[in-house]
């Protein structure tokens, strides 16, 4: 007897896109990404107070620089109704199952990061220069989850809804429509490193994430499972600890004195240090974990 298909719900998530499956619109849609990326980092830049150093390290501006893919989402919604006749609502599967699935995940993922983070701490107290008032913190809390669900909402759509819904109206291969996707995903994180060796590991983990993402996405014909799993990642990498003053860094609960990463060596050759091996380890080690959480929760 042979096994049911694990990806069977992906046939049924893939169908909006048969319509207007053209590569050159999938292109122009990515361009036009790309554009509206460009806009709202300009938009961000021009709100947040310029007279104080560091503005997006401000809970404010923390809040802010996430909650503003929001607009990123409703233009993206445009451009694709533009040139595929379509709108987000066609890339999300269903819409009971992906509340359900979300929070499921969310739970499922969240409940093991909050562990590691407090291990994170207790290993890292020594350099912890700062604790924020923590009734504070806590009132933060409902506009972080807001703000930080609103940007992983908006990647998850474009790269697991649009994107990897594109790829595989064009090809059934499941590698294609996994690894596609996601490397693209992990080239668009190349930019947060300090160099070009630090530019890689970050579009590495981005890429492990997004085969997670991905593979969720196929075998449950919805985002929800990806939008729980990136949201768990998120908070964990936002609200319990930050470097003071970076980036970002306004909804942590504790903040460690910063690094001059500036003044580090991350070019190429930086890539054949024993730490990049660590690092790289590590970091999949954790989204395996994450995935095999998920995949429990949603017995799939």
């Amino acid at each position: 007897m042979s096994r049911p298909d694990p990806y069977a719900p992906h046939a049924r998530f893939v169908r909006p896109a048969y319509a207007r499956s053209e590569p050159m619109r999938v292109i122009a849609v990515l361009i036009g990404f790309e554009v509206i990326m460009g806009l709202t980092g300009l938009v961000t830049y021009e709100l947040l107070p310029q007279d104080v150093e560091n503005p997006d390290s401000s809970p404010f501006g923390t809040v802010f620089g996430f909650a503003v893919f929001g607009l990123a989402l409703i233009l993206f919604h445009f451009l694709v109704r533009q040139i595929h006749h379509r709108g987000i609502e066609t890339m999300l599967g269903p819409w009971d199952q992906l509340w359900r699935d979300g929070r499921k995940t969310l739970i499922a993922v969240g409940l093991p990061l909050a562990v590691l983070a407090a291990l994170t701490v207790l290993s890292r107290g020594d350099t912890i220069v700062q604790t924020r008032n923590l009734l504070a913190w806590a009132t933060m809390l409902p506009f972080a989850l807001f703000a930080i669900g609103t940007q992983c909402a908006t990647e998850e759509v474009v790269f697991r809804g649009y994107l990897q819904q594109q790829v595989a109206a064009v090809t059934r291969g499941r590698l294609a429509y996994i690894v596609v996707p996601s490397l693209a995903f992990g080239i668009g994180h190349y930019w947060n490193g300090w160099g070009p060796a630090d530019g890689i590991l970050y579009a590495v983990w981005a890429t492990t994430l997004g085969l997670a993402c991905a593979d969720l996405t196929a075998r449950s014909g919805s985002i929800g499972a990806a939008v729980g799993l990136h949201l768990a990642n998120n908070l964990y990498a936002t609200i319990v600890l930050a470097e003071r003053d970076g980036a970002s860094s306004g909804l942590a609960l504790f903040l460690s004195e910063p690094v001059d990463w500036a003044s580090y060596n991350y070019d190429v050759e930086t890539l054949l240090d024993l730490w990049v091996a660590y690092e790289v380890i590590f970091s999949s080690l954790v989204v395996l974990i994450m995935w095999l959480c998920a995949r429990i929760a949603l017995r799939r």
